[in-house]
């Protein structure tokens, strides 16, 4: 039986990062993003070119697959429209601003609570039809799915932290044989991933884009005693954190930032002073400081000692070290597409049955060969990376984002051409990547009597990051 998971990138369904996997009788047998073959970063558009290229990879047409699985329920988004009405409604806007803005919300509410699938099928009908049956499945549960499913783990405490799905930021999970429970949730605008992206913002990052780049720009600054106490005096870092006066305004708190530091926004990420490092700093290790007391909290509640990780905030591999070298967590797996990009894995997994979670995910270089045909892919697609830098005709894409690549040390000449390549900035973080059976377990730290296998286990692919200079 074929299940083709993809992240539509329509009305209801999200907005970036959209992907396509295609699971056979519950195996994952291929994966892509839609931004290996249109070649714009997080794409953005509906992932008609990774469908097609998932159909190619068993031969397969539309009418063959036997369901579609989309990773959001749009009629979800009812639960925080309340607090969005009434946000919009105390804006300190004109009586016709405030009308346009609650005209736009109710526009927004009727479509995706009725209309949402209909631009999904419409797309597909332009693929192939008759459609499949399409189900909808909870955003986080496929992000919590990824973590867990592709392990060996018989349970886990599963954490999900990004921007927003549905309505939902925050959310831990058990998972065991019966699949996932959700114990915990923390709803929008309590965003984690939100309050990152304010200081991205703030210091000309793009949103959703330059998170990594802030991340490595902490190294650089260091503690800052006023920034801290300016941050603290309005958020919450416990394990029942709360950082909504930061989040909760509508330009996603950019505007909260520059009344709490009396200063303007940068408008470009150039020339960044002392105190602009220290924000990153700061920022960085608060965001470690709420997630590490949210694990304490519930790795105790529930007395499970297994942490898996996903959600786009699980791609800072910073907050990851520090996870992993927690002393109340013994092993852990982070999803190597933990953005959204890894929704269409979670999809698939969930749609599975739980008591099949033998079937692994053995790489997450799960995308397409340099001899996979291309007969239905866009034909504005210019060659990939992979085509022009290898002759290997079995060599597969990685499905994981590309600024976890690495060739070397910083300063190294070889990562100047990568970074040269691919248009990353010096604040880009490396990583340079190993097969688990290359680690010895004696470097793993804390292992004890666990047998080698069970022992401080990630992902099926470990990556390890280069630091870059002090206060790391």
């Amino acid at each position: 039986m074929y299940v083709l998971s993809f992240k539509p990138c329509t009305h209801g369904f999200g907005s970036h990062d959209p992907s396509a996997a295609l699971f056979n009788d519950g195996e994952l047998v291929f994966a892509v993003e839609e931004e290996r073959y249109t070649r714009e970063k997080h794409a953005g558009t509906f992932p008609t070119n990774a469908i097609n290229a998932c159909l190619d990879a068993e031969d397969l047409s539309l009418s063959d697959v036997d369901r579609i699985v989309l990773p959001y329920i749009p009629r979800h988004r009812n639960k925080i429209w309340k607090s969005k009405w009434k946000r919009a409604v105390a804006e300190p806007d004109s009586v016709m601003d405030k009308l346009g803005s609650l005209n736009w919300r109710l526009k927004d509410t009727i479509q995706s609570q009725f209309f949402a699938e209909r631009a999904v099928r419409e797309k597909l009908s332009e693929i192939g039809t008759p459609l499949p049956k399409i189900e909808q499945k909870s955003h986080h549960e496929c992000h919590a799915a990824s973590a867990f499913y592709p392990t060996d783990y018989d349970e886990a405490l599963v954490l999900t932290v990004d921007g927003s799905g549905e309505y939902d930021t925050t959310v831990v999970w058990k998972g065991d044989e019966t699949g996932l429970t959700r114990h915990k949730t923390f709803e929008n605008p309590n965003s984690l991933g939100h309050l990152y992206g304010a200081v991205t913002d703030f210091l000309g990052f793009r949103p959703l884009n330059g998170e990594g780049k802030v991340m490595g720009l902490a190294p650089y600054g260091g503690p800052n005693e006023e920034i801290e106490s300016a941050l603290r005096s309005v958020i919450d870092t416990t394990a029942e954190y709360d950082v909504t006066e930061i989040t909760g305004e509508r330009d996603m708190g950019v505007g909260r930032l520059e009344r709490l530091f009396g200063r303007s926004a940068k408008a470009t990420p150039t020339e960044f002073t002392d105190w602009e490092k220290d924000l990153a700093y700061v920022t960085q290790s608060l965001l470690e400081e709420i997630v590490t007391n949210v694990l304490r909290r519930y790795v105790h509640e529930l007395d499970i000692r297994t942490v898996c990780l996903a959600g786009g905030v699980a791609l800072n591999c910073k907050l990851n070290q520090v996870v992993e070298q927690a002393p109340f967590v013994d092993e852990l797996f982070i999803q190597p597409v933990a953005n959204d990009a890894g929704l269409a894995l979670g999809g698939g997994f969930r749609d599975d049955d739980p008591v099949r979670k033998s079937h692994r995910c053995p790489t997450p270089i799960g995308g397409r060969s340099t001899t996979t045909t291309r007969s239905r892919l866009s034909s504005r697609r210019p060659r990939s990376t992979t085509e022009r830098a290898t002759t290997s005709p079995q060599r597969r894409q990685q499905n994981w984002p590309t600024a976890s690549w690495s060739a070397g040390s910083r300063g190294d000449s070889k990562w100047d051409r990568v970074r040269s390549a691919t248009g990353a900035s010096s604040l880009t973080p490396e990583a340079s990547i190993h097969a688990t059976e290359s680690i010895s377990t004696s470097n793993t730290g804390r292992s004890g009597g666990r047998s080698p296998r069970r022992s401080r286990r990630r992902h099926s692919t470990t990556t390890s990051s280069t630091p870059p200079p002090p206060h790391t």
